[in-house]
């Protein structure tokens, strides 16, 4: 799962570790990946490194895609055949450059999503109510302080949710 610390990447990791799967995750920041580590990550990649040149890495079943075309030609080096993308955001652009080869031969199957039917939310909620899931909480903000918050997620140094508190 790519970019850690974002609230869905991070809710996403919480879900995954609850259900038993061994979750690698994705993030240029250290302290990210070490966090994440703490929440059950499995594995924890830094983005800007060579992932063709580690051999300790374990192929990936499922990739869960926010960021789009900056990290996409990573993803080949670490999918296993017959393994999926799936893409719910494209925060680092919309454009990619698709090496078709590397989605045919391994039969590597691209899927784009943004939402659930109004069942599956339900059903959603069900599931993390029984495994007593929460969310990560990176800070709350007073209304007035909004513009912090938005900087902060902006830079990406929020690790999990930032919540604005209206009183």
């Amino acid at each position: 799962m790519s970019g850690i610390g974002g609230g869905v990447a991070t809710y996403a990791l919480l879900m995954a570790v609850a259900a038993g799967a061994k979750v690698t995750v994705t993030s240029r920041s250290e302290a990210k990946r070490h966090e994440a580590l703490r929440l059950g990550a499995f594995q924890a990649l830094d983005s800007h490194a060579d992932w063709s040149l580690q051999n300790d890495l374990d192929p990936v079943d499922l990739i869960l895609d926010s960021l789009g075309q900056s990290m996409f030609p990573k993803y080949f080096d670490i999918i296993r055949p017959g393994g999926r993308i799936v893409m719910y955001s494209a925060s680092s652009g919309d454009d990619l450059a698709v090496p078709i080869r590397s989605i045919f031969f391994p039969q590597v199957s691209l899927i784009g999503t943004s939402m659930g039917s109004r069942e599956e939310f339900i059903q959603m909620l069900q599931w993390v109510e029984k495994h007593d899931i929460h969310p990560v909480i990176d800070g709350i903000y007073p209304l007035q302080d909004t513009a912090k918050a938005f900087e902060r997620m902006e830079k990406g140094e929020q690790f999990g949710n930032l919540a604005i508190l209206v009183e």
